[in-house]
């Protein structure tokens, strides 16, 4: 089973001042493209289809967590204990 890492960042818009990046630890077969190209289609069908626009964070990292899932890996989120911002 092998570790690989996911850097999941929203995009605050105009600037960067606003971006939230959030990382995962996944474990399973080795992620290919079309994986990740199936978690991004799950996080645009659920900012946009299921919430119509109106999507949160935490909505996003469940969707590409639960496609994940689905295709059979196991996700955990890294949470930081400290955070600098610079």
């Amino acid at each position: 089973m092998k570790e690989q890492f996911i850097r999941f960042t929203t995009k605050g818009g105009w600037s960067d001042e606003n971006d939230i990046t959030v990382v995962a630890r996944v474990y399973g077969d080795k992620l290919t493209v079309n994986t990740i190209y199936r978690v991004k289609n799950a996080i645009v069908d659920y900012k946009w289809l299921e919430t119509k626009g109106d999507w949160d964070k935490d909505g996003c990292l469940d969707a590409a967590k639960k496609q994940l899932e689905k295709e059979g890996y196991k996700v955990e989120w890294i949470k930081a204990d400290v955070e600098i911002d610079f």
